[in-house]
């Protein structure tokens, strides 16, 4: 099984989703493999996520969902996990405080960890230079290259609902996409709450 596979499959899990789902795009940010997927049974946009593999072998995984909602996740080759299992972690960024929260074990090899609804952290992701993970056994430790330029564009394709947007050749004239059931206000108030 591929790494992208299994993060694809863990952001359809954590958006509710328990199909794989199809990718409606795929996009490259730096070394972050990244696209927006829909529900297979409904085929409505699911959730944009990226992955990125380290040296150590251990991927990282971001997502928002439809609802907004994003998490991170980990995926190690070698990890045995029985899924279903949560795990007490703590994360940080850079010097900061650590965080307490649970990981989730969605597939043998791959855990998620919902992250709160909050712009500080956001943007501590989006802004930071190292992301540390600690759990019972190690910490893992992971340079947070290229957020500045991922974590806003997630954003941007959850709120596109997975289209992408295009620019228009007319430079007076605003980019224009068609309206999803939420208006266009809407969206970009629950993107502003968010980032």
């Amino acid at each position: 099984m591929r790494l992208s596979f299994a993060f694809v499959v863990a952001a359809a899990l954590m958006s509710g989703q328990m199909a794989r789902g199809a990718e409606m795009r795929h996009f490259q940010v730096a070394h972050w493999s990244a696209g927006a997927y829909t529900n297979d049974s409904t085929g409505a946009f699911s959730h944009c996520a990226a992955s990125a593999v380290y040296r150590s072998d251990i991927g990282l995984m971001f997502s928002i969902n439809r609802d907004f909602h994003w998490s991170m996740g980990l995926f190690g080759a070698d990890w045995r996990l029985p899924v279903g299992t949560r795990y007490p972690v703590a994360y940080s960024v850079d010097q900061l405080p650590p965080t307490r929260a649970t990981a989730l074990a969605i597939l043998p090899n791959t855990i998620l960890v919902a992250l709160a609804d909050s712009s500080t952290l956001f943007q501590q992701f989006q802004k930071g230079y190292v992301l540390h993970i600690a759990t019972a056994k190690r910490v893992f430790s992971f340079n947070l290259t290229s957020t500045s330029k991922l974590l806003p564009l997630l954003l941007e394709c959850a709120r596109n609902r997975g289209k992408r947007e295009v620019a228009t050749s007319n430079p007076f004239e605003a980019n224009t996409l068609k309206p999803s059931a939420k208006s266009r206000a809407d969206n970009n108030a629950e993107a502003t709450a968010f980032a």
